[in-house]
């Protein structure tokens, strides 16, 4: 459990994040997507070669760690979480990118 310091240490590191977030349209975050190769396996609303990024959203609620888990499947890749088809590791992607797309994936990945 946090303690009521970290919390308010967490909301601080987030914030800036959160702004840049909100600041990016989900054109802006689909073009993200397809400059990390994101969508040669997912789609925003149905299953392809890894679940929609809409399962992923819905899969558990938005925590510090939940969205950390995302980043480091993202970045170092995972196997047997959604199936028997491995997601292969992003090592390129930027930080920049990661904490956008995640932070849009959490938030319900939508297309508007």
């Amino acid at each position: 459990m946090l303690s009521r310091y970290s919390f308010i240490a967490l909301c601080l590191i987030l914030a800036p994040q959160q702004a840049v977030v909100a600041q990016t349209s989900a054109h802006d975050v689909l073009e993200l997507l397809k400059k990390n190769t994101c969508l040669a396996c997912h789609r925003v609303d149905k299953k392809l070669l890894g679940p929609s990024f809409q399962s992923i959203s819905e899969a558990a609620p938005a925590s510090a760690e939940r969205i950390a888990l995302l980043k480091t499947h993202i970045r170092r890749g995972s196997q047997g979480v959604w199936g028997p088809v491995a997601m292969p590791p992003n090592t390129k992607i930027s930080d920049a990118d990661l904490e956008i797309i995640v932070e849009w994936i959490v938030s319900g990945a939508t297309e508007h």
